[in-house]
């Protein structure tokens, strides 16, 4: 669906979409997840919304348990600005 590239000790991430459907969709969601986890503050804001319990944010890192997670996207939803507290009051 999709491709993801970094390179050690770079800050650049280059994202390719394979999918055709609802790409701009795709790329907005996968933007705020990386958004997320950059500016992460251990908040547990996410941790909270996931009915599920996929997303963790312990020991210094947020992290989503892909076994756990069922994609219903409610971490990412329209429910705070790019699916975050902080990012929300970043954006203000």
């Amino acid at each position: 669906m999709f491709q993801i590239e970094t390179q050690k000790n770079s800050r650049i991430i280059k994202l390719q979409i394979n999918e055709n459907k609802n790409k701009l969709l795709l790329r907005q969601r996968i933007e705020c997840q990386l958004r997320k986890y950059q500016i992460c503050i251990q908040c547990a804001a996410c941790d909270s919304i996931c009915k599920q319990g996929a997303i963790k944010t312990t020991e210094g890192h947020y992290h989503v348990d892909a076994e756990r997670c069922v994609h219903c996207m409610d971490c990412i939803a329209s429910k705070h600005l790019g699916g975050c507290l902080i990012n929300e009051i970043l954006q203000q």
